[in-house]
């Protein structure tokens, strides 16, 4: 029972304090907080908390921006999930969305490493908790409220005991909790995603389960949402997996039909991402195409070569590297210039091996080499406006922890790049050629990236033989969707 775990758990400290390290104590503590938090001994709990978070924070400040920052955040996530818990149990929903974006954005608040930093998490030890200071409740959140007067921003956070959810915008901060367990809502989360990504699914099926999410994460904060406003979402966890614009509302409607629907790294990321500007006829484009990669067992994509000549059409001077062409050299040299970046052609999406896939022969590993977040450097991407990933699972988060590295949709806006248009599933690429002619049709037109994207959505939505999820829900947008107003 709880009170024997929380006795037992005393009789751990006399061992950390022999052998102090990192993971140790802020285990220690952190199983401290969970305890209290479920007997419900806010005082104890708030007082663990405080020696987790001091521990984390030090230890963030240790270590470089790099893989080290990505384990912490894997390694920390309980001790900020239960400051936030801890915050909601005391009434105070602001308070615990600041520090929901405290954490989730960290490695974005810290800009400098310590001079001694170390990539090796266990070698971090931990100074004196006496020392540790009282949370002070940061205010990013409540300094943007006024400038997001054309979005409302939708945040979940899963914890111990169920999922937070927040909306904000410039008429304020609400929140709601949903009582579900996590195992439940990642059950529900993946037969969705299951449904929308295979074709030939049924799509009464679909709808039954796009109506089970909608009511479970749109429901409780329905009157919040206003048409017309961009939703904008910050994920959690299996969350990620949901696409949004295929839950299904009380009159058969999918969300997509309201407005359109944008997804955010989390308010610090964005805030860091480069100022966005419109993409016009002028705009520098860098477009690729290569539908045989080298040595793959892929077969050839029919659509995308016509793909890359319907975008390159659309400029007036375009870079179009295609086939064998297209070499990683030269895909370099094109990122320097480029405002726009439109790849079609085949992606890789597996823990151990992630990229967009070229025609021309690594030498190490004897496979297509691959454009990814360790073969591009940032200081290519000062000038880039929009990456459009038109490959195969393109937006597939992939887990630090697994492989060491991240998406290159991830390494795209982490380097600042403020529009990243992804895919969720494996894509058709006769209805992804239909789908990017709708798209830089109204992108050219004057559109923004979110309206033009939305736009395409409903156009092949409309159409009887495209109706199911899997052919116009394949594409999502990520990056500063909030158009933050000037002052």
């Amino acid at each position: 029972d709880l009170d024997r775990a929380a006795s037992d758990l005393e009789r751990v400290r006399a061992n950390l304090e022999r052998s102090p390290s990192f993971p140790s104590e802020i285990g220690f503590y952190t199983t401290k907080a969970d305890l209290s938090l479920r007997q419900g001994d806010l005082g104890n709990a708030g007082s663990a908390i405080r020696s987790a978070v001091f521990l984390a924070e030090w230890a963030l400040r240790s270590f470089p921006r790099s893989r080290a920052r990505r384990q912490w955040t894997e390694q920390t996530a309980s001790a900020y999930r239960d400051l936030v818990a801890w915050k909601l149990q005391q009434k105070d929903a602001s308070g615990a969305l600041e520090f929901w974006e405290w954490y989730t954005g960290a490695e974005f608040r810290i800009a400098d490493a310590h001079p001694d930093a170390s990539d090796n998490l266990e070698f971090a030890v931990p100074p004196d908790l006496r020392d540790a200071p009282l949370l002070v409740t940061p205010t990013i959140v409540a300094q943007q409220l006024p400038l997001i007067r054309q979005e409302t921003v939708v945040v979940y956070a899963m914890l111990p005991e169920g999922t937070a959810v927040w909306v904000y915008d410039d008429r304020g901060i609400a929140s709601q909790w949903i009582a579900i367990p996590a195992t439940d809502l990642e059950e529900q989360a993946i037969q969705f995603q299951h449904l929308c990504s295979t074709r030939d699914t049924s799509i009464v099926a679909l709808r039954s389960a796009a109506r089970r999410l909608y009511d479970l994460l749109i429901g409780p904060i329905e009157g919040r949402l206003v048409p017309g406003r961009r939703l904008v979402f910050e994920l959690d966890g299996v969350l990620s997996a949901i696409p949004f614009d295929a839950l299904v509302d009380r009159q058969g409607h999918y969300l997509a039909e309201r407005s359109s629907i944008a997804v955010t790294p989390g308010l610090y990321e964005t805030l860091r991402l480069q100022p966005v500007s419109s993409i016009t006829a002028e705009t520098p484009a860098l477009v690729v195409s290569v539908s045989a990669p080298f040595a793959e067992a892929i077969p050839p994509a029919p659509d995308t070569e016509r793909e890359a000549q319907v975008v390159s059409n659309g400029f007036h001077s375009p870079e179009w590297l295609n086939g064998s062409a297209a070499t990683l050299a030269a895909v370099r040299n094109g990122l320097r210039r480029a405002q726009l970046f439109h790849f079609a052609g085949h992606a890789v999406a597996l823990p151990e091996r992630n990229g967009l896939l070229l025609a021309e022969r690594d030498s190490l590993t004897q496979q297509a080499r691959l454009v990814n977040a360790d073969s591009i450097d940032p200081s290519l991407l000062q000038g880039l406006q929009l990456a459009v990933l038109s490959a195969c699972s393109t937006g597939t988060p992939l887990s630090p922890g697994a492989s060491g590295t991240e998406s290159l949709s991830q390494s795209l806006l982490r380097s600042g790049v403020p529009n990243v248009v992804a895919t969720r599933w494996n894509v058709d690429s006769a209805i992804t050629l239909l789908f990017m002619k709708q798209f830089y049709g109204r992108l050219l037109n004057g559109d923004d990236v979110g309206d033009s994207l939305h736009s395409a959505e409903m156009a092949l939505a409309s159409q009887s033989a495209l109706a199911h999820p899997y052919y116009w829900a394949a594409f999502e947008l990520r990056g500063n969707a909030m158009r933050l107003s000037e002052e």
